[in-house]
């Protein structure tokens, strides 16, 4: 399951590339379009929040680690390749010409004392989508916003023998999230300088255990190289004619595997992240309706079922923990009810919901809130056939698993 969630997503992120689209065009921009390309070096340091014990230090009696400090520092370097749009199709106009494309991310870790921690935590690197637009230009600044989605690799996860303290990410995969605000300034036709500050999220969401993950906040600098000239002062927005408002209707199913904590009181310290996978189903239908070129809102109903519910274990006559039938698997079934808005990216959308547990068994109680969140992407894969993935969360912050979703829409 887990190697197939990786091949998932690396076939997901090659999707988030070329948007297409079947708007108008312009003629006059329509050459500029196809050339336009550019190559982008940036370099982003900063800190990372102390958002549990071992980052903060706290690695109990551990003689070898006893005296590191806590793991607050970090910095990065990426290459990005990608594309500035001109108007060829109407949604580049409604995000006032935005850019896209595909980038590497390397990270390094220091703690305090502005020693690198390479040797517990790993160094990662990503391979990432991105988006950014402007939400305003002047001659040659725009200030605007980027969001980049991907797949980390390279962590030196957790093990109960090796890396014992290292309770940050449980995988040596994980998903990368990034969310910045940005100005840009044009040198010449060329060349472009940029700077931002932003937020970094590194989860696995609870595919494996633990995941307490690691959150970056940080300023970066970026300079980009225009391949063509870069035209920005021509572009002219176009007025849109009025979207029509349409209503639609879409069914999802996902499969994934998730991980959970154990009461070490029942399997002690040692055994709390035991590798002991759960499955996790949904069923979900959502009716949205377009109000603009940029949103949908809606409203739907999620089916549920999770093994990892009241999950039981022992140990067996190896002295291996083993799955405990606790339940009848009717009886970790869920019905919950949402919210949803979907900001639409020509044929890339990204979902938001907001939840709540309608009908359940009593066993959930103390397990999982009755709120839940789902964020995510979904892309348009071929006619109304859809594939998404979203993060399962409550409390604004914890995952509870990840879902990887085929879906089909109707009405559209």
């Amino acid at each position: 399951m887990k190697h197939f969630t990786y091949i998932f997503a690396a076939a997901f992120l090659l999707l988030m590339g070329p948007f297409s689209a079947t708007a108008s065009s312009l003629d006059s921009l329509k050459q500029h379009n196809k050339r336009n390309f550019h190559l982008r070096f940036k370099y982003q340091a900063g800190a990372v929040l102390l958002t549990n014990d071992f980052l903060k230090g706290n690695l109990g009696d551990n003689k070898e680690y006893a005296d590191l400090p806590a793991t607050d520092y970090y910095q990065s370097f990426a290459i990005e390749f990608g594309k500035q749009t001109f108007g060829e199709h109407d949604w580049e106009h409604a995000y006032n010409f935005p850019k896209y494309g595909i980038g590497f991310y390397t990270a390094h870790f220091f703690d305090v004392n502005n020693a690198e921690v390479s040797s517990l935590l790993g160094q990662p690197s990503a391979i990432y989508g991105y988006f950014e637009g402007p939400f305003k230009r002047w001659n040659r600044f725009s200030f605007g916003y980027r969001i980049g989605f991907g797949l980390t690799y390279n962590w030196n996860p957790y093990h109960p023998a090796d890396n014992p303290f290292q309770i940050a990410i449980g995988s040596s995969k994980t998903v990368y999230i990034e969310a910045a605000l940005k100005v840009d300034y044009e040198l010449t036709d060329r060349w472009e300088l940029s700077a931002g500050a932003g937020f970094t999220h590194f989860s696995n969401g609870a595919s494996s255990t633990p995941n307490y993950g690691i959150n970056l906040m940080a300023p970066y600098l970026a300079v980009q190289y225009n391949f063509n000239n870069n035209l920005r002062r021509d572009l002219v927005r176009k007025q849109l004619d009025p979207i029509e408002k349409k209503k639609e209707l879409n069914i999802g199913l996902s499969f994934t595997s998730k991980q959970i904590d154990f009461d070490t009181d029942k399997v002690g310290e040692e055994n709390r992240y035991a590798n002991i996978d759960y499955l996790a189903v949904n069923l979900t239908a959502y009716y949205m309706k377009r109000i603009s070129q940029k949103s949908k809102f809606g409203a739907g109903l999620d089916l549920n079922y999770d093994e990892s519910i009241n999950a039981q274990v022992d140990f067996n006559e190896g002295g291996e923990l083993e799955k405990v039938e606790s339940l009848h698997n009717g009886d970790k079934v869920s019905l919950g009810g949402y919210a949803a808005y979907e900001l639409v990216l020509d044929r890339l959308s990204i979902l938001i919901n907001a939840g709540a547990y309608i009908l359940r068994k009593d066993d959930y109680s103390g397990v999982k809130p009755i709120m839940y969140q789902r964020i995510g992407l979904k892309y348009n894969v071929y006619n109304d056939i859809t594939a998404g993935i979203y993060v399962r969360a409550y409390h604004f912050s914890v995952a509870d698993f990840l879902e990887w979703q085929i879906g089909y829409r109707f009405g559209q």
